[in-house]
């Protein structure tokens, strides 16, 4: 299956490096685009936090359980940094397709 998508991914991407002259006329924008991005970001949570915060409370019942003491509390996350980029095709200079992956990194919060 794998192999496949790749295979459709490489194909998809040699039709498009054919059909970027015909895109591109003089004076126009290039025809591939690499678009970079990141920077601090706030999560407001939602299904996040409390899947987390369900993960630590089962954890502190199971220590409790088990005659473990447990201390500290679940602190939510909010703040983060978030890095992205896309490899974006131009059609015409206004339109573009793009595609790309977004990395969000979380800070680790203190117990």
């Amino acid at each position: 299956m794998k192999a496949k998508k790749s295979l459709s991914v490489m194909f998809s991407l040699c039709l498009l490096a054919a059909a970027a002259p015909l895109c591109a006329a003089e004076g126009s924008a290039p025809a591939f685009q690499l678009r970079l991005y990141g920077g601090l970001s706030y999560l407001t949570g939602g299904d996040v936090n409390d899947g987390v915060g369900g993960i630590f409370q089962a954890y502190t019942d199971q220590g409790s359980a088990y005659g473990y003491s447990t201390s500290g509390a679940f602190n939510a996350a909010h703040l983060g940094m978030g890095f992205g980029g896309d490899f974006i095709f131009q059609i015409t200079p206004n339109i573009g397709i793009g595609s790309g992956p977004a990395i969000c990194a979380l800070p680790r919060t203190a117990p």
